[in-house]
């Protein structure tokens, strides 16, 4: 358990001051008492904790109202750990006397609660503090007492309300006798990227944190691999997040080289900074830092993926007005032209006058978890979710209770994309040795927007060669721009989380090639669904292909676009400008429902109805035609409702090039 800063403070100041007072009286009068105190003072400053535990244990003996021998006897406890010891000398300490050094009631239900969880025993101590005089009272402690009384009473109450938790250990493919810790995963659930110490002889601590990544296959964690050079060093690389697609790594890196040659790793803005990497195939590119303003003097570490590919959130160490370093929960976008904006602080919902840590945004984009001391819970760190409002603003931080939060420090706290099960990092018994990673099924109530994915590849129609090619997910009721992605440059392979409950546009398009163009239907869609598996061919520009525009919509039997064309109609338009030389026809089709003569009327209008809009956005009408080819052209079997949905489609063809 870390010890509590204001705990360490307070006693500090106290154990100074004592020294300074020699020359006064003690609360003891027996000689012996105070010759062995004054003997385990001198042993203290110096250093020596055994010598002055054992000392002070002699001025106990020789008297045992001694009440600053049990505070000196607590401070020692506290710096070798041992906190039940600690325990016993404060409240020997108050039984004596509770007025003499009032704090300690603080400490104790402090220590209490995050020593072994004992929340009534904790709230017994706190309530006596809130009991006493007020001039025996500091407000700052006051404060920290209503804190820390509220997280007690939560804490009771949570576990008489246990959730659902059952933690399953990855197994020896991921965890061994080292620490790992802060898990990442794809939006397919098929690979997981972590921080484990290695034992480094090397350097100065005996150890140093590296990357590893793992697949999943043949329903088992295979064994990791170091993820090795460039991205690697013999220093310390960790807290990472692989973005939802699996093509980008922000991760830390610190002992970085300021001014003069500073540190020893990478060049850096201060003691951690944030670097990231790209995937080409199986190798990552040479790390680079992100830069102001994200990177500062300060302390930034453990970043998170939003999966519109645009959003980065990370934490920020800040010295606070007591010169402690709190850490926050920033969040910075980057433009289209790869410039990351001024992060923001999270608004008050989520940051505290505590600490924030180990942040993560779920793929569906609206809800955050994240760990805090600074909100009410169990002990250090609690896990906690928070989803965004529709003003954007983050809502309140919800606890996600007990057995999940215990009184010691849960982070490193991520959920899959289907939204069922969360993985973390703990020290458990029964593990592999250390920090192992864990999953279990997460309770519905906890459960964030279900999301689903597109996977593939992308290559060239005509040669089937692997093809980088850009993403674009939009949402066709808003018009917004979701996600922002690309395929792999040398496989082609593609992944893109798909949050339901909303309808989709996806444009995939590449220079000097015809863009391809889906639709997916999720409006309503509230749970999980099977993944969309497609490989795409795109087409060369060249005369005679053709591309269903699969994102213009009209209302039944009438030929007015509906808003929701106009992403797939601005991208015509795009294309239409980058290869000034082509000459393409408009078609529309219909499915075999109605007369021809009315279906030729209809399909000519819509078609039509595209040219007039691309006309209007600057393209010039000697570039354009149009034909309604009402139902003469199937592409599915009409006898279905399936296929005549296909067969209602818009086209263009390039007649000239």
């Amino acid at each position: 358990m870390q010890r509590p800063v204001a705990l360490f403070l307070l006693l500090i100041f106290f154990v100074l001051s004592v020294s300074a007072q020699q020359g006064r009286k003690w609360t003891s009068k027996n000689k012996r008492a105070v010759k062995h105190h004054e003997s385990a003072i001198r042993s203290y400053q110096s250093g020596n904790l055994g010598n002055a535990q054992t000392l002070v244990g002699r001025a106990i003996k020789a008297d045992s109202s001694f009440i600053e021998a049990y505070m000196l006897l607590a401070e020692i406890a506290l710096d070798k750990g041992d906190n039940r010891l600690a325990i016993f000398a404060m409240e020997s300490a108050v039984a004596i006397d509770q007025l003499f050094f009032p704090a300690y009631l603080y400490h104790l239900g402090e220590l209490y609660r995050m020593e072994d969880g004992n929340y009534e025993k904790a709230l017994f101590y706190l309530n006596r503090y809130k009991g006493l005089p007020g001039n025996y009272k500091k407000p700052e402690i006051a404060e920290d007492v209503d804190r820390l009384a509220l997280s007690c009473n939560f804490a009771i109450e949570a576990m008489r309300n246990p959730v659902k938790f059952n933690p399953i250990n990855l197994g020896e493919g991921v965890n061994t006798e080292l620490d790992e810790y802060f898990p990442s995963l794809t939006v397919d659930e098929m690979t997981i990227l972590f921080t484990r110490q290695d034992s480094d002889q090397q350097n100065r601590d005996g150890w140093n944190e590296n990357l590893y990544i793992s697949n999943f296959r043949d329903y088992i964690w295979q064994p990791a691999r170091n993820i090795g050079a460039p991205v690697n060093t013999r220093y310390n690389e960790g807290a990472s997040a692989i973005s939802p697609d699996g093509q980008m790594i922000v991760f830390t890196s610190c002992e970085l080289m300021r001014g003069m040659g500073y540190g020893a790793g990478r060049s850096g803005y201060g003691s951690c900074d944030l670097f990231f990497t790209f995937r080409n195939g199986n190798e990552w590119v040479v790390p680079q830092n992100l830069g102001a303003p994200v990177n500062t003097h300060l302390w930034e570490s453990q970043p998170a993926f939003d999966a519109d590919g645009k959003t980065l959130y990370f934490v920020r160490g800040v010295p606070s007005a007591r010169g402690i370093v709190n850490t926050d929960i920033y969040s910075t976008t980057i433009d289209s032209n790869g410039n990351w904006s001024m992060p923001k602080a999270l608004g008050s919902q989520i940051n505290t006058s505590g600490n924030e840590d180990g942040v993560f945004i779920h793929p569906d984009g609206q809800t955050l978890y994240f760990s805090s001391d600074g909100h009410p819970g169990m002990g250090g760190y609690d896990i906690f979710l928070s989803r965004k409002q529709p003003d954007g603003s983050w809502g309140k931080a919800i606890n996600l209770g007990y057995p999940i939060n215990t009184y010691g420090n849960e982070m490193g706290f991520i959920v899959s994309a289907s939204g069922k099960t969360a993985y973390f990092s703990s020290n458990r018994e029964g593990g592999y040795g250390g920090q192992d990673i864990y999953s279990f099924e997460l309770d519905p109530s906890l459960r964030p927007y279900p999301v689903t994915y597109l996977k593939g590849i992308v290559y060239d129609a005509e040669t089937t060669k692997p093809l980088s090619a850009n993403f674009e997910l939009i949402n066709t009721e808003t018009g917004e721009t979701v996600i922002s992605s690309w395929s792999d440059p040398v496989t082609g392979d593609f992944l893109l989380s798909v949050p339901t409950d909303r309808p989709y546009a996806l444009n995939v398009n590449k220079e000097n090639y015809l863009f391809y163009s889906d639709h997916f239907e999720l409006a309503g869609s509230h749970s999980a669904i099977k993944p969309f598996i497609r490989d795409i061919p795109l087409q060369p520009v060249k005369t005679g292909e053709s591309v269903v525009l699969r994102n213009i919509f009209f209302d039944h039997d009438q030929f007015v676009l509906k808003p929701e064309s106009t992403a797939e109609l601005l991208r015509l338009a795009e294309l239409l400008k980058q290869n000034p030389s082509i000459r393409i026809e408009i078609g529309g089709h219909t499915d075999n429902t109605g007369t021809r003569v009315y279906n030729e009327r209809l399909s000519q209008n819509r078609a039509k109805a595209v040219m007039d809009y691309l006309i209007d956005k600057g393209t010039d009408k000697s570039r354009l035609s149009y034909k309604g080819y009402a139902d003469t052209v199937p592409i599915a079997d009409n006898n279905t409702a399936e296929g005549r949905a296909l067969n209602r489609r818009t086209e263009f063809k390039i007649i000239a090039h």
